[in-house]
Order: structure tokens, then sequence, then C-alpha cells
């Protein structure tokens, strides 16, 4: 399993995510965007991710590398939506 730190910026809701030291991005979704960067650098799809808070060592959140990186979630009046290249899931 390959672990990115988070570390909460400035701004509310933005965060820093790293690997090993290295800054993979900074997006307000991390996790997300951090399997994005990741398979673009040739990691395998079926790596799992996990994400944790920088300085912790409980894992907040986990997912399949090439899955988190085809997601995208929109708050929206009613509601959070996340968005896949393939379907929509409203909750």
């Amino acid at each position: 399993m390959l672990v990115i730190d988070i570390e909460e910026l400035g701004r509310i809701e933005r965060f820093q995510a790293t690997l090993d030291g290295r800054m993979l991005c900074r997006s307000r979704q991390p996790l997300l965007a951090s399997a994005r960067v990741l398979l673009a650098e040739g990691a395998a799809p079926e790596t799992v991710i996990g994400m944790r808070r920088l300085g912790c060592t409980a894992i907040d959140m986990t997912g399949i590398l090439g899955a988190c990186a085809k997601l995208t979630v929109e708050a929206r009046p009613g509601g959070i939506e996340t968005t896949s290249t393939r379907s929509r899931v409203q909750r």
C-alpha cells in the first residue's frame, strides 16, 4: 500500500499531499488528486492507496489507485456528488 500524508494549508479545505516526503499535489481532494499523479507516473492501477494526516499513524481513507484516479467529488446545493468518467452517483 502507498500511504500519502496530508497537511492542511492556510486555506480552508485545501491540502498538500506528500509521499515519503515528496510533494505530490495541493488539492481539495488530496487522495483523488494524488492517485492521478501516481498513475501518470506509472504506478500500477491496482495498487492500494491510503491517506493519513501528517504526524498520525491511523489511515483515514483507502482506495484502489486506478478507481480513485477516475473520481471527482463536488459539493452541490442538493448534497455531495461523486462523478466518475463512467457513471454518476448522487448521494
